[in-house]
């Protein structure tokens, strides 16, 4: 069974095909300004097509691999931290003593990633929310940037802190303006968007324990009501 998403999605996605099936209807000339503007790659224009073709797909599957792997040392960075903070957090029993900070669990969770300012284009970035980096005065933060590197339309395994840090994320896009008595552009509308968009996948096992948990919940609250 395959797994399903979290909530429907109500933003307008870029296309799924795959790079592979982009490339595949692309001219000779497509694929160098494809390799040039998106891959930052210079191609020879004597090369045969499949040639490209093949040796684009070959580079673009290595830098996937390499980019799940830096995610994967990341998100296990990452998961240790909170482990960390976690134990820290809860060794503050004595009310007299003021916690270092307070604690917000952040587990890995399944999202698909959308780049909605530049779709089709890798990101790579450097993170350190929402714990920062360790110093004199946070003692409970990163020794270096965690790093990541992210494709349009892929699926991935990212601290859910990490996720809510970048869905609040926004770029200006613009609306045209037309003019109706002469068909012609008359100005533009600046319009917020986000600039990411995180699907979250959840699987069948995962669905069931969250409605079973909701249905805990809500059994909690009509006993309460009951009792007042």
């Amino acid at each position: 069974m395959e797994a399903s998403t979290a909530t429907p999605m109500k933003a307008d996605f870029a296309s799924g095909v795959t790079v592979a099936e982009e490339l595949k209807n692309m001219s000779r000339e497509q694929m160098i300004v494809y390799a040039r503007d998106k891959m930052d790659l210079t191609v020879d224009s004597s090369l045969d097509p499949e040639t490209i073709r093949n040796e684009l797909l070959r580079i673009y599957r290595s830098r996937m691999d390499d980019a799940r792997e830096l995610n994967a040392e990341s998100l296990r960075i990452t998961m240790a931290l909170d482990a960390k903070r976690k134990k820290a957090s809860e060794s503050f029993t004595d009310g007299r003593k003021k916690k270092p900070f307070e604690y917000r669990p952040n587990p890995p969770i399944q999202v698909k990633f959308y780049f909605m300012q530049h779709p089709g284009v890798d990101l790579e970035f450097a993170n350190a929310a929402p714990y920062g980096i360790k110093g004199e005065v946070n003692k409970y933060g990163f020794e270096t940037h965690p790093q990541y590197h992210l494709f349009h339309g892929e699926l991935y395994v990212l601290p859910l802190l990490l996720v809510e840090e970048l869905r609040n994320k926004t770029y200006v896009a613009h609306k045209p303006i037309i003019d109706p008595a002469t068909g012609l552009q008359n100005g533009a509308t600046p319009i917020i968007k986000p600039r990411f968009v995180f699907e979250q996948i959840i699987s069948p096992e995962e669905s069931i324990l969250l409605a079973e948990h909701r249905a805990g919940k809500l059994k909690e609250s009509t006993n309460e009501a009951k009792e007042i």
